[in-house]
């Protein structure tokens, strides 16, 4: 197993160090990671580095008992690292296309945006964070400013303490928080438009 731990940690600082200076591979995998919105970024990670066209994922026993689908045979999992009494172990995930359906199965709810749920979308946006934009790619972009700008404020003490060594080196207070807010705000941006299925392009 350790070997196995070695080998996705090597896969893990191999993916990210490619997303360094390379918006192309950044937003490839933003594409993935709007899709596992319920995984954390660690693990949202690991599958775009596996599978980066996985939809859903969950593990063997899921899809198994809860779902009433089978894992079929051949297919790969999914290595995810866990932390059990203070040691790293892998477990297994794997993606719906890696399933078949038996007679009473069911199958995972992936919501999308369609031209029925436009203005409801619109009207929580603007009932909860003032939004009055006309169109919904503007009120995305408002948002991801906002997000942006309270990641910032939240977190700015511990991305000032991890600036040794990075490209980021050197930048004056005031530089850096534009440099953070603006990177953040169109990575949110690019999740939430993909999410949406909204050419992230036309508005980026």
């Amino acid at each position: 197993m350790p070997e196995k731990v070695e080998q996705v940690t090597g896969l893990v600082q191999d993916t990210t160090q490619s997303f360094c200076g390379n918006w192309e591979n950044w937003t490839s995998f933003l594409t993935t990671a709007s899709r596992l919105y319920k995984y954390p970024y660690e693990e949202q990670v690991m599958i775009y580095a596996q599978r980066p066209d996985a939809t859903a994922c969950a593990s063997y026993e899921v899809w198994n008992q809860r779902m009433g689908r089978y894992v079929r045979r051949g297919s790969k999992g999914i290595m995810l690292l866990s932390e059990r009494q203070g040691t790293q172990t892998v477990r297994y995930v794997f993606d719906v296309a890696d399933t078949g359906a038996r007679q009473f199965s069911r199958s995972p709810w992936v919501w999308r945006m369609t031209e029925d749920n436009v203005a409801p979308v619109q009207a929580v946006l603007s009932r909860e964070y003032g939004f009055l934009q006309e169109n919904l790619p503007q009120q995305i972009a408002e948002l991801s400013i906002q997000l942006a700008e309270e990641g910032w404020e939240n977190h700015r003490q511990d991305f000032e303490n991890g600036l040794d060594g990075s490209l980021l080196e050197g930048y004056d207070d005031d530089n850096l928080a534009v440099r953070f807010r603006t990177v953040a705000a169109a990575s949110i941006a690019y999740s939430l438009y993909s999410r949406c299925g909204i050419d992230p392009s036309q508005h980026i």
